[in-house]
């Protein structure tokens, strides 16, 4: 829309108004208009005139970059398919070339994006945009063994070893730390490792398995059998023997331990002390002798009936052998 200004001026009439066509505040095309005025006296004395009017298109069209946050979903970051337009006051919708281009590969991180748009009066418009950003938020996956029960090989324990992974979409090789080393060595009984893998951007995920460290033995020797049918009389001092076997053999610092318990009617047990008949007393605790535990169970004062014989060597192995005793 164009405004201007067009006068008349009668040398009898002084002031006199003026007609153009296309009026002014009328819509211009782009380029030159002819406009053509005119003017009259009361007299009916006409003159016109005319003049062009130029519309011009200077102004670039704007260009507009979407933002877009993607997750990572390789090492190099991840495809990224953003939105450019631009918009221009004279043709509307024009082209947008950017460069990297919708769809390229951005690495992780925050990056920019030149874009170029140009209308058809060859105004161009280059700006550069941010707000492409790729994260990592994503955990890495972490593989870890199933539950271990490995023999004991020293009083201490054993040396464990275990494999294991992780992998993760972003980092090549996020960092894998377990509370208990893969080697180091693991007391008896059960133990619960937890591993946890991180990965570059901080994400983490942790995963447990148990490692168990049992003692291998013989079982109780005679005249204990392990069927249970052995029968002692009452008042007895009947030996309590094993052995350590296997990779268990050298471990004979690991401290066993003897409890009793006699069985009722119902099926119940019911705790008795255990007492001795060795000279050193050694409370329920066995003796060691070339190589073999030993522990003498005195039997005085036990009524008739079945007996179970509990041997504790620390590893949470429930070793209970029946017994019968008789008047």
């Amino acid at each position: 829309m164009v405004a201007f200004e067009a006068t008349g001026f009668d040398l009898v009439d002084e002031d006199v108004p003026v007609v153009c066509a296309p009026a002014s505040g009328s819509m211009f095309p782009l380029g030159a208009t002819e406009v053509s005025c005119s003017a009259e006296d009361s007299r009916g004395n006409r003159v016109s005139r005319s003049f062009e009017v130029t519309v011009v298109d200077t102004t670039a069209p704007v260009v507009t970059v979407t933002p877009v946050t993607v997750e990572a979903t390789s090492p190099d970051g991840a495809a990224v398919a953003y939105t450019a337009t631009a918009v221009d006051l004279v043709d509307g919708t024009v082209p947008v070339t950017c460069t990297p281009a919708p769809g390229s590969v951005f690495p992780l991180g925050a990056s920019e994006v030149e874009c170029e748009a140009v209308d058809a009066a060859g105004n161009r418009a280059v700006t550069r945009h941010g707000g492409i950003t790729v994260v990592d938020t994503t955990a890495p996956t972490l593989s870890v063994p199933g539950s271990l029960t490995v023999t004991a090989t020293s009083a201490a324990g054993a040396a464990v070893y275990y494999a294991v992974s992780a992998t993760d979409l972003a980092d090549p090789d996020p960092l894998v730390a377990c509370s208990v080393a893969s080697g180091a060595v693991v007391p008896l009984g059960t133990t619960t490792v937890t591993c946890t893998a991180t990965d570059a951007s901080g994400n983490t995920a942790q995963r447990s398995f148990t490692v168990t460290v049992q003692v291998a033995w013989s079982g109780l020797a005679a005249p204990i059998s392990v069927d249970g049918r052995a029968a002692f009389k009452s008042g007895s001092t009947i030996p309590v023997k094993f052995s350590l076997t296997g990779a268990s053999a050298g471990a004979t610092g690991a401290p066993a331990t003897l409890s009793v318990a006699k069985v009722g009617a119902a099926g119940g047990e019911e705790s008795l002390t255990v007492l001795s008949t060795s000279a050193a007393d050694s409370g329920n605790q066995f003796r060691v002798s070339s190589g073999q535990y030993v522990y003498n169970l005195s039997t005085k004062g036990w009524g008739e009936g079945v007996y179970v014989l509990r041997v504790d060597l620390g590893d949470g192995v429930d070793r209970a052998t029946q017994i019968t005793v008789r008047r």
